[in-house]
């Protein structure tokens, strides 16, 4: 636990942090209803959580290849502390918006698919560094996550977009980040020569 709070403490995490929690609280802003109107919140808010969770994952995932396992798994469970944390504002964006998707299933898809994104960013960075085209990183994550939406919208199937995942149950979406987090688990739970 204390490692924990030294990772959730650390100047980039904690910027970052209170970055996401005010683009968290804008969306509900500019979302909520003024007056009688539908209160679709929800729907912006699950959005933008989850793609700013896993677009975090992605981003810490290429920097942390370089750092040991022990240190790769903090800055995970930090980020999954934020998502953790963030559960109370989407569950009461969920109640006032009434929303046909479960409520569960918003809540562990951010969550998984967090993990699968940090898997995919250390296997990016692994690849990038091998190829010496590492400071190409922060462009390549942004066009990994439009190419990924863009996929899932041409072919009406959600399998790898995070924004489209977010407030519809997809069966093949859970198989494949799943899988993804899966293997991230076996790649830091594995021996490391550098501890």
């Amino acid at each position: 636990m204390n490692t924990l709070s030294q990772r959730l403490t650390k100047s980039d995490l904690l910027q970052l942090s209170t970055l996401y929690f005010a683009i968290l609280l804008f969306s509900v802003m500019i979302s909520w209803p003024q007056g009688q109107g539908e209160n679709r919140s929800w729907f912006m808010l699950v959005q933008v959580r989850i793609m700013t969770l896993t677009l975090l994952g992605l981003g810490y995932g290429t920097s942390e290849m370089q750092k040991n396992k022990s240190e790769q798994r903090f800055t995970l469970l930090a980020l999954l502390c934020l998502g953790v944390l963030s559960i109370p504002l989407e569950l009461a964006c969920y109640a006032a918006s009434f929303p046909i998707t479960l409520w569960w299933w918003s809540l562990g898809i951010t969550l998984l698919d967090t993990i699968a994104f940090f898997g995919l960013g250390l296997l990016l960075s692994k690849l990038f560094h091998s190829i010496r085209l590492q400071a190409l990183l922060p462009v390549v994550n942004i066009v990994l996550m439009v190419l990924l939406t863009t996929l899932d919208f041409g072919t009406q199937i959600i399998t790898v977009s995070p924004l489209l995942a977010a407030t519809i149950l997809s069966p093949v979406h859970f198989a494949v980040m799943l899988g993804l987090a899966s293997l991230t688990g076996i790649w830091l739970f594995s021996h490391d020569s550098k501890e």
